[in-house]
Formats: structure tokens, C-alpha cells, sequence
């Protein structure tokens, strides 16, 4: 599926209740709980292939989460990419990815000629599939395939004495050794496999992370807030739980705590942003994902924590000037009346695709098509203004 086309045709586990992070979350996600519909053996024979090699799931028997891949609302706390979307890239959160779900291709940074930390890149295009058998018994979720392009490399990079992030970014012809590296291997396309699993984002919108940069001082005492995501709180009627309830919605949660230090988390990865800010909670903290205690001290990125009092104005100053990007709402409004109409003046046609597929009426749809679209949704997105460009939507 390219961009939010419309291509359907009408549309208890356990409770684990642990605080996790919504952008860069070590810790377990809803999407690490495996649901199975029935208590029957499900086998490789139940996973199947579509006509034009598509992988199916047997959606009668599981429930797959693409919840993340299907919100009307932008939020900053975890990405959702879009076609066109100006992110940067972490080869070492795609290291841990890799970690927990191995791929027989050559990961993006080997053909990089030095040992970048980041690079920054345009989303020229987004697949959808379901996982495999395998896959899904560690995370239920879609995988949402990126094909990225570098637009820029760091040519300069810097922790200073100062806790300050400097980072700039630049063409292959303003490194030393361009002329040993043709630019077209630099700039090549690369795929990546985005879930939603219990690791950092190693995608990060290019607004969010210059926010973060340049001038913005992480001394050691500043009081943050991080934004966290947690599992709903279990219901006091179990029973009443409704079949559209989602299993895997999380809700935001804001957390409190004070800088430590600004410094490399790994030593292969000199001068790099990764996690490179580490914290101290100040209250009620979020849980280890390993011991499932408290968690008091933490990496993040700087990209995930606000400061909260921002004396010199550097972090508000960034804010204007790396606004997030979305579509502007005159726009928004224009489709979305233009969709309105050809609803109205062709019913029949249109019809079919304005709300979501009645799983009861046709269960197996869901088995075959990863991220369903219909034009509710879409409408519902171009009135939050959800899209951050024109390329985003495709019809």
C-alpha cells in the first residue's frame, strides 16, 4: 500500500501493566503480548500466500497489531512514518532491532564508508506486511517496510564541554575524502523494518531531533519531562470488554526527571546522540523491563526529553524554528470537502469504502490485507491534520 489509498471493499492474556516509553521504549510494549483468538495450536500451515505473494495470517485464529500504523493523531511520542517524511537515522536503534529479529540482508551502515552515527534521509516509500509465524510469537505487530534515502551525512559532530549536542549535516562533496567514494554509492536507497517492539524508534523526524541541538545545554541537575507510554490500567469489569476494544492501545503518560549527564553511550559509537542523555527519575519511575523494578537512572535520546524551565530560551527559539510539519488546514479542509462530494454524488461507488470492513460480515479480510484504509479514516486524519505532506496521500 502506498500512501493512505482506500483498497477495501466496505468495510485474555494476561494483563502485563509496565510503563514503557512511547518513542524510545526498552521496555514491553502491548505488541509483545501474543493473542491467540482460540486455544488451538496455530502451525506454519495456517500462514499462507496471496495471489500476488502477499503473506496472509489466519485472522480468525490472531490478532495482529497495527493500531500504530492506523491513529488519525500525530503523536511526537512514537513515529508513524509517512511517504516524503524528513527523519534522521540510527544505525545503532536498528542494531537492536536486528538483535531480536535477524534479516539475511546487509544492514544499511556496512556500505557507509566511515562509521556514521546518523544520517539524515527522506522516506521515498512505505510496504506493509504481516510477520511470519515466527515473528509474531515475539511481536504480533505489522511490519512496515521504509525505504529511505540519504539526503545528508554528518560532517560535523560534537558533545561539547558545555552539554550541548552540535551537529551538522552536509553533502558527500564537503568531506575530505569525497573523491575516494563516488556519491551514488553514499546517497543509495536502503530498506528498513519498522515494528512496534520493545526498542528505541532508530527513525526520528528531523524536526523532533534538531529541537534537541545546537545551542540547547543539557547540564547535569536540569529538570525534563519524558513522555511515556503505558498499557491500559486493567478494567474493573473485565466482562465488558467489547470485541473493538483494541489490546494494543497504549495511552501517554508524563514522567518527571533531572539530566545527569550528556555523554557517549558506547564507546564504537563516538559522538554520538543515541541515548546519549542520562537521567535520574524523580517519581514514580518506570519499570526495568528486565527485573521489573524501579528504574530510577536511564539513557534516552535528546531528542525525547523537554527541559522545564528554559531560562535562555534556546529550546523554545528551536521549537519555532523546526515547527512539525503537517499539511495546512485550508488544504486539509479543500479534500476533505472534495471527498464529501464524490461520496454524495456517486454513492454506490464510494460507499464501499467509507468505513472500515465489518470483520464479522468478512472475517478473513483482515488475514490479507496488513493496514486496511478506508476513507473515514482518512477524512478523520485530514481534519487533525495528521498528514505531513501532500505525498503522504495517494489516490
Amino acid at each position: 500500500s502506498k500512501g493512505d489509498i482506500a483498497d477495501n471493499k466496505s468495510d485474555n492474556s494476561k494483563e502485563v501493566i509496565k510503563k514503557v516509553k512511547i518513542k524510545q521504549s526498552k521496555n514491553v510494549t502491548s505488541s509483545t503480548i501474543p493473542r491467540i483468538r482460540k486455544s488451538i495450536a496455530i502451525s506454519y500451515c495456517d500462514w499462507g500466500v496471496y495471489l500476488n505473494g502477499r503473506r496472509t495470517v489466519p485472522a480468525s485464529l490472531v490478532e495482529i497489531d497495527r493500531d500504530w500504523l492506523q491513529d488519525d493523531t500525530v503523536h511526537d511520542s512514537q513515529y508513524c512514518p509517512q511517504k516524503g517524511d524528513h527523519v534522521i537515522y540510527f544505525p545503532q536503534g536498528h542494531i537492536e532491532m536486528l538483535h531480536n529479529f535477524a534479516e539475511s540482508s546487509r544492514p544499511p551502515w556496512a556500505s557507509f564508508p566511515q562509521r556514521w552515527p546518523l544520517v539524515e534521509c527522506i522516506v521515498k516509500d512505505i510496504a506493509y506486511e504481516f510477520p511470519t509465524l515466527t515473528e509474531y510469537k515475539r511481536c504480533p505487530s505489522v511490519l512496515c517496510i521504509v525505504t529511505l534515502q540519504i539526503v545528508g551525512i554528518p560532517i560535523r559532530r560534537q558533545i561539547t564541554s558545555i552539554s550541548e549536542y552540535v551537529i551538522e549535516f552536509g553533502s558527500q562533496r564537503q568531506t575530505r575524502n569525497s573523491s575516494q567514494t563516488p556519491e551514488s554509492a553514499i546517497f543509495a536507497n536502503f530498506t528498513v523494518t519498522l515494528r512496534n517492539f520493545n526498542i528505541p524508534d532508530f527513525i526520528v523526524p528531523y524536526h523532533l531531533f534538531f529541537r534537541s541541538c545546537n545551542k540547547v545545554q543539557w547540564h547535569e541537575g536540569i529538570r525534563i519531562s519524558v513522555t511515556y507510554r503505558d498499557l491500559p490500567k486493567p478494567s474493573s469489569s473485565p466482562s465488558l470488554l467489547t470485541l473493538n476494544q483494541s489490546p494494543h492501545a497504549l495511552v501517554d503518560h508524563v514522567y518527571t526527571a533531572r539530566v545527569v549527564k550528556l555523554s557517549d553511550a558506547s564507546s564504537e559509537w563516538p559522538q554520538s546522540p543515541w541515548e546519549a542523555l542520562q537521567i535520574r527519575f524523580e517519581s514514580e519511575n518506570p519499570l526495568d523491563e528486565e527485573t521489573n523494578n524501579i528504574s530510577p537512572i536511564e539513557r534516552i535520546g535528546i531528542w525525547e526529553a523537554v527541559p522545564l524551565i528554559d531560562s535562555s530560551n534556546n529550546y523554545s527559539r528551536a521549537c519555532l524554528r523546526y515547527p512539525a510539519p503537517k499539511l495546512p488546514a485550508e488544504l486539509c479542509q479543500s479534500i476533505d470537502n472534495k471527498i464529501e462530494k464524490l461520496i454524495e454524488l456517486n454513492k454506490d461507488l464510494y460507499n464501499p469504502f467509507e468505513y472500515e470492513v465489518d470483520s464479522t460480515i468478512f472475517p478473513e479480510y483482515y488475514g490479507v490485507i496488513p493496514v486496511p484504509m478506508y476513507l473515514d479514516l482518512i477524512r478523520r486524519r485530514l481534519r487533525n491534520q495528521y498528514y505531513r505532506q501532500i505525498e503522504a496521500l495517494e489516490f
